[in-house]
């Protein structure tokens, strides 16, 4: 029989799925409290090297599994789904009894009063909660780091940064300590992270997941998602959280169910832009999204390189919103106490207030535009593939602003191909890994049409495959 101190590791962090680690704990050949341990025990590991955690919640965790192995052995009905399974959850997301800093030392004091929807509904279905994720200032940054928990770190590369916002939740799911953690996503929150830590990543279509918690329940480019090992473990995530909650007009009817329709890449038909027609790639991107989309045409998919027409006028636009998003939120914390806020936001707030009401408007043309070329994308191909990131990860200590200006030749330099897929949010995204280069990870964006999940998910799991070969 196998040593149960070297089988408990094998399992958690890397043999099993999320649903086949759920599994044996629900039959018992696993116990939740030996699985929560062994987490508990990975965590403070990394967090000693990279940082990804505002908290390790080991004392309510621990309390929790033993809950749920007493509960096993007595119950005499069926389990929860992910009965035991270990989750992280972003430090933006309220928790009852927990700090809820949004990584701002405005909110260093600050404890929930309550659950999101999304917290309750993975209790429900049967997981435990190990840690808090951490997040720059209010998820406003690609980069993870912030002024209560520090810098977050890169698993490939301590020295360069993780990605963000969701950077800590990139960091736990890269490095096995848990099978998926829950992210936002706002601009490329989740897929930032994923491809540049080498998990998944997916931005469900806007009102998938019920988000409740902001400060305008009427925002429109907002989405909560999975960042996982697997695209299966992201499924397994979206199918326990997804679903309308009257407290957000926007969410999205109907269930899943548990597995999705497998979808061969033979026949598939694929639009590829290496760079939205306006983005500076770095070579290395360029090249290996050139190789990705070489093995999925030799995998059968149909692929051809389109000109989007595109302009930076499409981040400006993304920008725009973000700035006065920030600054009707946090504005009055600017003025009542600047010196809690980083300088990065309180420039953002600033640019904000000097936004005029038609700039505003503005943003909502070009979102207009842009979904009508994408709608028209739709009418011929199955899905647009995009490199997720223009460039590897830049040093932990970098900032957005490092990495944004226009070039002479009227080119955008910059981090991201996300953002715009924020403002045709009804649109499902998903960051896969695609390969690698100078040992860093690559991800491949994959952009299906309004509401189809499900699509992206399988195409994305056809893809995994290829690229895992």
């Amino acid at each position: 029989m196998t040593d149960p101190v070297i089988r408990i590791p094998s399992l958690v962090f890397g043999a099993a799925s999320a649903a086949e680690l759920a599994q044996l704990m629900r039959n018992g050949d696993l116990s939740v409290r030996e699985v929560t341990q062994a987490v508990l025990d990975r965590a403070q590991g990394v967090a000693d090297r990279l940082n990804p955690f505002s908290a390790i919640l080991s004392g309510p965790a621990l309390a929790e599994a033993d809950r749920a192995d007493a509960a096993r052995r007595t119950s005499g009905e069926a389990l929860p789904p992910l009965w035991g399974l270990p989750v992280a959850i972003k430090d933006l997301t309220p928790m009852t009894g927990q700090s809820w800093t949004s990584g701002s030392k405005a909110f260093r004091n600050r404890v929930a009063d309550h659950d999101a929807i999304v917290v309750e509904r993975l209790r429900a279905a049967g997981a435990i909660i190990v840690a808090r994720t951490t997040t720059p200032e209010f998820a406003s940054s690609g980069f993870a780091r912030n002024d209560l928990q520090g810098v977050t770190r890169n698993p490939h590369d301590p020295s360069r940064t993780p990605g963000g916002s969701s950077g800590g939740a990139g960091v736990a799911v890269a490095t096995g300590t848990v099978p998926f953690a829950e992210g936002s996503d706002m601009g490329g929150s989740i897929r930032i992270p994923a491809a540049w830590c080498g998990v998944v990543g997916l931005k469900p279509s806007f009102g998938r997941v019920p988000f409740a918690y902001l400060a305008s329940r009427f925002d429109t480019i907002s989405h909560l998602g999975p960042l996982a090992r697997s695209v299966s473990d992201a499924r397994l995530f979206l199918r326990h959280v997804a679903g309308h909650h009257p407290a957000d007009p926007f969410s999205l009817p109907g269930l899943w169910a548990e597995d999705g329709p497998a979808r061969s890449l033979k026949g598939l038909r694929i639009a590829a832009s290496a760079d939205l027609g306006y983005v500076a790639l770095d070579p290395v991107v360029r090249q290996g999204f050139a190789d990705a989309l070489a093995r999925l045409a030799a995998a059968g998919a149909v692929v051809e390189e389109i000109d989007l027409g595109w302009t930076p006028a499409v981040h400006e636009a993304w920008g725009v919103q973000w700035n006065v998003t920030f600054a009707t939120w946090y504005g009055e914390l600017a003025d009542r106490q600047p010196d809690d806020l980083t300088a990065p936001m309180r420039e953002m707030i600033a640019a904000g207030r000097k936004t005029m009401a038609v700039d505003l408007m503005a943003v909502e043309g070009v979102r207009s535009a842009i979904w009508a070329d994408l709608m028209q994308q739709f009418e011929s191909f199955d899905c647009l593939v995009t490199p997720t990131m223009a460039m590897p990860p830049p040093p932990a200590t970098e900032d957005d602003a490092d990495h944004y200006h226009l070039l002479p030749d009227g080119r955008l330099f910059t981090t991201d191909l996300t953002c715009p897929f924020n403002l045709t949010s009804p649109c499902p995204a998903i960051s896969i890994p695609s390969g690698s280069a100078n040992g860093m990870p690559l991800g491949l964006q994959i952009i299906t049409p309004p509401h189809s999940d499900d699509l992206a998910l399988a195409i994305a799991a056809a893809a995994e495959a290829v690229f895992a070969g």
